[in-house]
C-alpha cells in the first residue's frame, strides 16, 4: 500500500505545484488583458481541481481492485480509506513542501509585498505590539504557510477519501449482483 499510496501522492502533490508555477510564468502573458488573465487562471484551477479529484478517484479504484484481489475478492472500504489518508498526506507533504520553499526561498519578497500591502491602511491605527507582532509573523510566515497548506490539503484528501472510497465499494458490490 505504501509503494501505491507514495506514487499517487506524488503525482497529485506535483499538480498542484504545476499549478502555481504556471499561473506565476502565465502573469506576464496576460497582464495586458485582464479579462485574459481571469479566464488563463480560471481555466488553470479548474483543471487542476477537478483533474486532481479525478485522478484521486482513479488511483483509489485502482488500488482497491489490487486489494480486492490480494483479500481473495473480499469488498471492504478499509484498506483503501487507509490508501486514500496516505495518499492525502503524502501529496499534501509534496505540495506544502513546494509552499515552504516558495515562501521562503524563491520569492519572500513576493509574500512580504502582499502582506506588507494588505496591512498599508491598518499600520497607522495598530500600536507599537500589534506591529511588533506583525513583524513576529512575517518571520514565521514560511512556517505557518507550511502547516496551514499541509492541513488543508490533507482534510480536502481526507473529505474526498470519506466520499469516494464507500461509492467505489458499493458500485463494485452492485457490479457483482
Amino acid at each position: 500500500m505504501l509503494n501505491e499510496a507514495s506514487k499517487a501522492g506524488l503525482v497529485l502533490g506535483i499538480i498542484p505545484v504545476l499549478y502555481s508555477l504556471a499561473g506565476e510564468y502565465s502573469a506576464p502573458l496576460t497582464a495586458a488583458s485582464p479579462i485574459l488573465a481571469g479566464l488563463v487562471a480560471t481555466v488553470l484551477w479548474c483543471l487542476k481541481f477537478f483533474g486532481c479529484i479525478w485522478l484521486f478517484y482513479y488511483f483509489m479504484k485502482r488500488y482497491f481492485k489490487i486489494a480486492k484481489t490480494a483479500s481473495k475478492g473480499i469488498a471492504d472500504t478499509s484498506p483503501l480509506t487507509g490508501f486514500g489518508l496516505l495518499t492525502s498526506l503524502l501529496s499534501a507533504l509534496v505540495f506544502a513542501g513546494y509552499t515552504l520553499l516558495d515562501v521562503a526561498v524563491l520569492s519572500p519578497e513576493k509574500y512580504a509585498q502582499s502582506i506588507n500591502d494588505a496591512l498599508a491602511g491598518m499600520r497607522s491605527s495598530m500600536d507599537s505590539n500589534s506591529l511588533a507582532a506583525m513583524d513576529g509573523i512575517m518571520d514565521k510566515l514560511p512556517a505557518i504557510s507550511f502547516v496551514s497548506v499541509l492541513i488543508y490539503c490533507f482534510l480536502f484528501g481526507a473529505i474526498l477519501t470519506a466520499i469516494l472510497a464507500p461509492r467505489i465499494v458499493r458500485k463494485d458490490f452492485e457490479s457483482n449482483l
